[in-house]
């Protein structure tokens, strides 16, 4: 199997809500599998601790006037769109609707992370550089 095709499919499993992916092409086969996100366990690759920020996760879902600013694939989380620089928003901050507030990486692209509605920043969910799963909680709004 050519890497371009390899490439696309991984792209499409990535964005899709698949959690499991078998592709055959004569001798050659790809298995892809993505752990959904529940909202109640939380994997993080770094070592957890009890100043995770994955820890307030359920204090999130609770209030009725915050959002969640979900990741849109898997990849890996930056605040800023280059080491060194300015993170793209800060607890407190504003935001409008499609703002970007983060990047996510996957397979050497830069994908922008939006926010879906106007609220301030009230905390960030991820440490920058962190691998993040589908529909991982990565910033809490409030209205």
């Amino acid at each position: 199997m050519e890497l371009k095709k390899i490439e696309s499919i991984i792209k499409l499993f990535g964005n899709s809500k698949l959690t499991r992916l078998k592709v055959k092409d004569g001798e050659s086969e790809i298995i892809l599998e993505n752990k959904i996100f529940t909202g109640k366990n939380i994997v993080s690759s770094a070592a957890s601790t009890s100043a995770s920020p994955h820890n307030d996760l359920t204090a999130v879902k609770e209030k009725k006037d915050q959002e969640v600013i979900s990741a849109p694939l898997v990849g890996t989380f930056y605040t800023a769109e280059a080491p060194g620089k300015s993170p793209f928003v800060q607890p407190g901050e504003k935001v409008k609707t499609g703002q970007t507030v983060g990047i996510i990486e996957a397979m050497k692209m830069m994908n922008e992370v939006k926010a879906k509605k106007d609220g301030i920043v009230e905390k960030v969910l991820v440490a920058d550089g962190t691998a993040v799963e589908f529909d991982q909680p990565l910033f809490q709004l409030k209205d």
